[in-house]
């Protein structure tokens, strides 16, 4: 999110007992939240800043990207171990890829 609301509310339903998941339904543009400040709001251990930067690899020279790189910001509540995970979505909200 990174900026105070209103946001406009997208619902996603998705499958999760997969090897990945699936999108079962949604609702787009299901309404709008009331404007708050988000420092009102509680905050998981991960945050993520809205800082990022991404590029292609092109690793054998070929002039064709073999690699996306993304770099993302982000601030720790607490120390410890975490695991997160990340879909890469073409322009129309199809799946590319998931890690």
């Amino acid at each position: 999110m990174g900026v105070p609301g209103p946001y406009i509310v997208d619902m996603f339903l998705e499958y999760l007992d997969a090897p990945r998941a699936v999108l079962a339904d949604e609702l787009l543009n299901a309404g709008q939240t009331q404007p708050f400040d988000l420092t009102t709001l509680p905050r998981g251990a991960i945050l993520y800043t809205g800082t990022h930067t991404d590029f292609g690899v092109d690793t054998n020279s070929n002039g064709k990207f073999e690699t996306l790189q993304i770099n993302l910001t982000v601030d720790f509540k607490t120390g410890g171990t975490f695991q997160w995970s990340g879909r890469l979505l073409n322009s129309f909200g199809q799946d590319i890829d998931f890690s």
